[in-house]
């Protein structure tokens, strides 16, 4: 027999004997059915049988309601910055990006409000002796190496060195002091929970305490990084006018624009003869050209165009519009 014979009848039998057992359980159901049942598994009570819905996985619940009310019954005191900390490290993960950035904030401003508190305790002569003893050995590049001194014979030493690594801060040695400032890159580890405006205002703030624009009265960074961070902070204003960090960003930049145009006294704009220096100007005008279009060059334009009028020097005009820039 032809194979492909063979194959088309038993395919036509196999067919027709597929399509007899549907229409018997058809008519099957069809009688059930009639017989009044719910379903096909109703029981002998004519009760229909309820079958529960499937559950569904639990929603992801928002805790932020309930973190920010416990945040705000914390008090905000230079005592409780710890407390703080502890606070934001175990619920920040569970906190909205606004939450975040406010909690975050909240114990930077505390930071910032203590530091001339704790200023006060360095310049104590026995730590600051003590420390400026060892500076070889802990002091790098004007920044003490704070985990080099946990372990120094002095209590005293001990205790301020752990209260600013708690409190998060930078020591620096300044004109033969030793200044404490916030270490903003200490909050790098907060980033991924924070919103974008904070992340921001974090960038601009870590350039500052990883790399101070002025030390002991002289400008520490290039030109290029200086304008970088001007046209940054000008950046963050527009982009976030209603931040309620606005004000301290625009008092950045204004004190950045007032040394960057008016120098001092270790990184001059002017000479002794109240000229302007050759490099400054040619500084200046590279600068306009390399950044059309933004809120600098149109500052600098109008600057540069009043140094023309004045001779390039530095007249009691030129020296209302540098200080109109910022009011020290």
């Amino acid at each position: 027999m032809n194979i492909n014979k063979k194959i088309i009848r038993e395919k036509n039998f196999t067919g027709r004997l597929t399509g007899a057992i549907i229409i018997l359980m058809i008519l099957s159901l069809t009688v059930t059915l009639m017989a009044g049942c719910g379903s096909p598994e109703s029981d002998t009570s004519g009760e229909d049988i309820i079958v529960e819905p499937e559950e569904e996985a639990p929603a992801e619940v928002d805790r932020s309601a309930e973190i920010k009310n416990e945040f705000d019954k914390i008090d905000k005191t230079n005592e409780n910055i710890g407390v703080i900390f502890n606070f934001i490290n175990e619920n920040i993960a569970d906190s909205n990006p606004e939450l975040s950035s406010d909690m975050v904030h909240t114990v930077i401003k505390l930071c910032e409000d203590y530091r001339p508190v704790f200023a006060e305790k360095i310049s104590d002569p026995d730590i600051s002796g003590t420390i400026f003893a060892l500076s070889s050995e802990v002091i790098v590049d004007g920044v003490l190496v704070l985990e080099a001194l946990r372990d120094i014979n002095n209590e005293k030493v001990r205790d301020v060195i752990d209260e600013a690594i708690n409190k998060r801060y930078k020591l620096i040695t300044i004109e033969g002091m030793i200044e404490p400032i916030v270490d903003y890159r200490a909050y790098d580890i907060y980033m991924p929970y924070l919103g974008e405006e904070m992340k921001d205002y974090l960038c601009i703030k870590i350039d500052e305490s990883e790399k101070p624009t002025v030390m002991d009265a002289e400008v520490t960074i290039t030109p290029d990084d200086f304008v970088a961070r001007i046209i940054k902070s000008m950046e963050y204003l527009g982009n976030y006018p209603h931040s309620p960090r606005y004000d301290e960003i625009d008092n950045l930049k204004d004190r950045m624009l007032w040394i960057y145009l008016g120098g001092v006294d270790n990184s001059p704009v002017f000479g002794p003869d109240g000229k302007i220096l050759t490099g400054k100007l040619g500084e200046f005008e590279n600068m306009l050209e390399r950044y059309p279009g933004t809120g600098f060059a149109d500052i600098l334009a109008s600057y540069l165009e009043l140094l023309e009028e004045e001779n390039y020097t530095r007249t009691e005009k030129v020296k209302d519009f540098i200080d109109d820039l910022y009011e020290i």
